[in-house]
């Protein structure tokens, strides 16, 4: 089952670089020897993952495998809210960071159960605290290409 996860959210992941990465990055991460990393993160009642990026990767993605009644989102938010080159990793309250205006928007999206949700990994996300009572497991993914200095500039000048 994992080995069929993985290949069908890398499938996905490459078919997005193909689509809306700068030309020639698919490519260039197969000349170049992509890398990815794919774990597990469970959400027990009141676990909150504050703001962050996934650096180096060109994008990420997140699988639900399990989500409660009580549905937590995921928050994306308006990279234009803070610096270019910002540490999130500093914040560790759920609310230490939060966008400044004029790009304080922030869209929640709640996934369902057996959701993939792909997106750039300079996009700015957040897991706010969970509320449910049931876990929500979900296994998040990153595509490298290889090249760890131009990654997010290969979905930014798009």
């Amino acid at each position: 089952v994992y080995k069929r996860l993985l290949h069908a959210i890398r499938s996905s992941c490459e078919e997005y670089v193909k689509r809306y990465a700068r030309p020639g990055t698919y490519e260039t991460s197969k000349m170049n020897g992509f890398t990815e990393d794919f774990w597990s993160a469970v959400y027990i009642p009141t676990t909150v993952h504050s703001h962050h990026v996934h650096q180096m990767s060109v994008v990420s993605a997140v699988y639900h495998s399990k989500v409660s009644s009580e549905n937590t989102p995921i928050v994306f938010s308006d990279p234009r809210g803070a610096g270019p080159v910002h540490n999130y990793e500093q914040f560790e309250g759920e609310h230490d960071f939060e966008p400044e205006g004029p790009f304080h928007q922030q869209y929640s999206y709640f996934p369902e159960e057996g959701e993939l949700i792909i997106f750039p990994s300079w996009l700015v996300h957040k897991v706010p605290s969970h509320r449910g009572k049931g876990d929500r497991v979900s296994w998040p993914y990153n595509y490298k290409t290889g090249s760890d200095w131009d990654s997010w500039s290969r979905t930014v000048m798009v």
